[in-house]
């Protein structure tokens, strides 16, 4: 019996790591390659050659990031696997991040302005799964585009460090509708969304790299102001 339950619990894990996959798939693969795919059809018509080779290495990282999210869900179904460490560049994932959101926000909002900031601060340096956190940072993006897309507004990205706590910060501001108490208690629950076409994963898929990650994610929301999405991971 415990062996039919531990095998019950594992499929269903395994289950919701894939539902996770193929969620982070369409946000990291799908917006981007729309993009990059826009770019070379503007620069052959354009005949600016260059142009188009730029957009076609660009295509070539977005397809090394699905490759690595399928290579996270083989791993899981190793037991005993480990997750993979490397020492990244927080801007370069940060920048990458909010150039999917901006993608993204051309069509969630054809019709409304939506103003993607990014304000980084000092290079640094953690060690992380290059492409869970930047995974994490488009799902936590996406929502703030969603939250302004209706009637429009402004996105700040802003990255900044705790030295005396060896600590990297991320931030992601919307000047949105907000949220209620009761939404911002659940929001990290699985499968609890708000929203008619959403399954509920992307938020507890951030929120469980955060905590794989050793860090904090907190969120401050007041209804008709906006929010503010904080996580803070550790520095080597």
């Amino acid at each position: 019996m415990q062996l039919s339950t531990n095998r019950s619990e594992r499929l269903l894990s395994l289950g919701q790591i894939a539902l996770g996959v193929v969620h982070d798939l369409k946000n990291v693969l799908l917006h981007p390659l729309g993009l990059q795919l826009q770019r070379i059809e503007r620069a052959l018509d354009a005949k600016e050659p260059e142009k188009a080779r730029a957009a076609i290495a660009a295509m070539r990282n977005v397809l090394k990031d699905g490759l690595e999210a399928i290579d996270r869900m083989q791993q899981f179904t190793r037991p005993g696997a480990q997750p993979v460490r490397t020492r990244i560049d927080v801007e370069n994932i940060v920048w990458r991040a909010t150039e999917i959101a901006r993608a993204y926000a051309r069509t969630a909002s054809a019709m409304r302005d939506i103003e993607i900031t990014y304000q980084p601060s000092k290079a640094k340096k953690i060690d992380a799964d290059g492409f869970e956190l930047l995974a994490a940072l488009v799902n936590v993006l996406f929502n703030a585009v969603d939250a302004v897309a209706e009637r429009g507004g402004k996105v700040t990205v802003r990255t900044g460090l705790l030295m005396s706590m060896r600590r990297v910060w991320f931030e992601i501001v919307d000047d949105g509708p907000g949220m209620t108490p009761e939404v911002r208690e659940r929001i990290f629950e699985p499968f609890y969304t708000t929203k008619s076409d959403g399954i509920g994963l992307g938020l507890t898929m951030v929120k469980a790299c955060v905590d794989d990650h050793a860090g904090t994610i907190a969120i401050e929301s007041v209804p008709g102001t906006g929010t503010t999405f904080r996580i803070e991971l550790p520095m080597p």
